[in-house]
Parts: C-alpha cells; structure tokens; sequence
C-alpha cells in the first residue's frame, strides 16, 4: 500500500509523541470512525501498527480501547493479560466477529471464561447475528453452562444496544427485522428458560430494560411464572417478570380486570387517561395496587389536571405510618419526568 504524505508525517509522529498524545489520537480517529469503522481498518493499518511496535503499556491499552484494526488486535488478544482481552471484547468494532460472517477474528476460539463474556456482550456494536446466536444459545454459544449463560445474559441486559429503538431515518426492511428479531428473542426466553426464582429474576432485569418484541403473543408465557407463596397477599418470585411480559399485551379493559395484579399493575404503567376517563378511581377498588404502578405511567404526567389528580390521590393514600412514602414517592418522580420532559411543564409553573 502506497501512503500519502499526510500518512507519512503522521506516522513519524506517532514514532515518537508522547503514549498520552497517542491514545488521543486513536480515541478521535475512533470517533471519527464511528459510523463506518470497517472502512477505517485498513487506513489504521499502517498507523496503529507503528504504535503497536512502541511496546507501552499506555499504548497497548489504548489500542484495545479505541484501535480498529483486526490484525493489530488479535496480536494484542494472543500476548496480552485479563484486563486487556476484555478491553477488546467490550471496544472493538462487532467485538472482534467478522461482522459478515459471524467468525472470531480475534483467536481461534471464541472466549469462555465468563468474565470475558460479559465483558463481550456489554459491546453495543455487536452484530444482530450474534446476539440472536447468544440468545438462541446457538454455536458457538451452544455449549455454555447455565451458570456462564446467566453472566452473559445479565451483561446484555446492561448493554445500551437493547434498549435503543431501532433507527428509521433510513428504511430497510432486512435490517428492521434483524434488529428486531433480536428483542424478539430475548422475550422468547421465557417460553424456554427453566422456571425458577433464579432465572424469574435474571429475566426480569433482562427485559425490564429491553425493547418490547413485535408480534409475540406472552399469554402462555405468563402462565409458565406462577410461583406458590405462604400468604395470598405476599408478592412471588414471578410477579415482577410476569407484569413485565404483559407489557406486550393491550393496556385495556380485560387487563385491567385480570386476577392477576402483577396484569394489573402493567396496565396501570400504561393505560391512557383519555381512554379510561374515570381512571383516579381505580385508586379505591384497587388501593393496594394502583398508585403504586400508576405513578410510572408517563401518560399520567403529561397533562397538568392529571398530574393534580395524581398528586391529590397520593396525599389522600393510607398512611399508617405517617411517612408519607406515596407522597415521597410521587415528588421523586415528579422531580424525574421534569427532567426527563421539560415540555410537559412549560406553562403551568
């Protein structure tokens, strides 16, 4: 490859700049390369190879951090300790896999030690591909234990890529499936995953943050996370995945009326108040429920006559205690929806 002289004079000054002025300038040519980091491969090659052979320490870890060159990286993968290899696999662009074809560039092996694959699927800029394998525990994920499954899933659920809604400002009907296939199949899991409190709770921290699926009907899944409980008025270890996957269902008359009050509490996150006109009285025939959930329902904030309703319905709950906790509670959220949406606000000061 023959370089220009911009790339000869840039390469003679990462010779010699100081490690700090080097991890500077991958941190802005990463940047710079954030949404197109394949074509910047081959134009690091040259520059991230010089800084490679430097042999500092500093440098190797920008290199993790912010370089974009498979060739590069792999040697770093093969030489260096825990922490860099981890670097890697949470930085580098599709952490690691060719994003074309699904295969680790990094090693001859994708990685299995549990520590390095949380660190891999807190990478936000992992392929559609491997995630659904991850989740559909297909190879080269088919063999992980239950345990290494469980550190990966809780991982994801962390990782800004599954609560991101998917970007329409240009069309393309593959991509839109693909990157809904994923949250289709993170929901899917709890139609297969064993039930347990364990895996109940895992799940839940999965989903409470992940995009709702397209087209997946919960019914069935509902019923599949009952647990028994000593008191009819103590919570299961169910309940919170369970009002989770009824998110996925109308926020209507039926779930309203559902046994169930984790069904109920879903629709109370959720319903509309110019659907149900009368809704503050769901304050008195389901007192132990509503305001708790109702609360959360930004539907509820956006006009100032329902933000009055719900501020006199907190004042008005039980208080055996006289802390005023739902009082507490509705000024913590009134606090975040200000922040959060400012606009709602704008007028009514």
């Amino acid at each position: 490859m023959t370089l220009s002289t911009e790339e000869i004079i840039e390469g003679a000054f990462l010779e010699v700049c100081p490690p700090s002025d080097a991890v500077d300038w991958l941190k802005r040519r990463r940047e710079s390369a954030s949404k197109t980091p394949l074509l910047m491969r081959d134009d690091n090659k040259h520059q991230e190879g010089i800084l490679h052979l430097r042999n500092d320490a500093f440098i190797e870890f920008g290199l993790a951090r912010y370089g974009v060159n498979a060739g590069v990286a792999q040697r770093i993968f093969e030489r260096e300790h825990l922490g860099i290899r981890c670097t890697l696999l949470a930085s580098f662009p599709s952490g690691g896999f060719d994003p074309f074809g699904d295969r680790f560039l990094l090693h001859a092996s994708v990685p299995t030690d549990s520590r390095e694959l949380c660190a891999l699927f807190s990478n936000s800029t992992l392929s559609d591909s491997i995630l659904q394998k991850l989740l559909e525990r297909k190879s080269p994920f088919e063999s992980l234990s239950d345990e290494t499954f469980e550190s990966a899933i809780i991982a994801l659920a962390k990782n800004p890529r599954m609560s991101t809604p998917y970007d329409e400002t240009y069309l393309d009907g593959y991509r839109d499936h693909s990157y809904h296939k994923v949250f289709s199949c993170a929901w899917q899991l709890a139609a297969t995953l064993p039930v347990t409190p364990r895996w109940a709770s895992v799940l839940y921290y999965l989903l409470n943050t992940c995009q709702p699926a397209r087209g997946v009907d919960p019914t069935a899944m509902i019923r599949r996370w009952y647990f028994p409980t000593e008191s009819a008025d103590q919570v299961d270890a169910g309940y919170f995945l369970r009002s989770r996957l009824a998110d996925l269902l109308a926020a209507d008359k039926a779930l309203v009326d559902a046994r169930d009050p984790a069904l109920r509490s879903s629709f109370y996150r959720r319903f509309k108040p110019t659907d149900f006109p009368s809704w503050f009285k769901f304050a008195e025939s389901d007192r132990e429920h509503f305001l708790d959930s109702a609360l959360h329902n930004p539907n509820l904030w956006r006009a100032e006559r329902d933000r009055e309703t719900l501020s006199q319905l907190s004042w008005n709950h039980p208080d055996p205690k006289s802390d005023l906790m739902m009082v507490n509670q509705f000024r913590g959220v009134e606090g975040r929806m200000r922040q959060q949406h400012p606009e709602w606000f704008n007028g009514h000061e």
